[in-house]
């Protein structure tokens, strides 16, 4: 009777190990995509401030240009002492946070103005749907890459067209 004992206590102990392993890895998969979740609020974040840093430097010159450089949008050369974003961010769904410039892809225009930012991480977001309006183009992006964070001056109205 008491070997029958020792197998059923065995058997329930592998029960409870199995429980537990199956149990770690939801967690630590739930974990996984909530930080995943986080990093892509944060990225939405970094990309905002960028593109608000390049609107800032294009409409502060009394000529409208762009950037050569993102380390231009925290000290611009045209002024004595004027930033435009508080300071360089790395891209967080990047690995490697040692060089903050290294992860963004520099979207330039055809004069070789910096107008905009995107990540460099070809993974797929987990947000696909419910962007704010000025991130619709984001709606059923497959890859970070897709997320561009652009600033584009809307077209100024002409007095020819006030006066039709």
């Amino acid at each position: 009777m008491h070997s029958h004992l020792q197998g059923y206590t065995y058997a329930v102990m592998l029960i409870a190990v199995a429980v537990s392993s199956i149990t770690a890895a939801i967690t630590g998969a739930v974990t996984s995509t909530s930080m995943q979740r986080e990093r892509e609020t944060e990225l939405i974040f970094r990309g905002q401030q960028y593109q608000l840093g390049i609107q800032r430097y294009y409409e502060a010159g009394a000529q409208r240009q762009y950037p050569q450089s993102l380390d231009r949008l925290v000290k611009d050369p045209r002024f004595n002492s004027r930033r435009h974003i508080r300071r360089l961010y790395s891209d967080p769904m990047a690995k490697n946070d040692s060089d903050s410039r290294s992860h963004w892809q520099v979207i330039r225009n055809d004069s070789g103005g910096i107008i905009g930012v995107a990540s460099m991480v070809n993974s797929p977001p987990i947000k696909r749907a419910r962007f704010p309006h000025q991130l619709k183009h984001f709606e059923g992006a497959v890859s970070y890459r897709e997320w561009t964070f652009i600033y584009r001056p809307k077209p100024l109205i002409s007095d020819q067209t006030l006066n039709k």
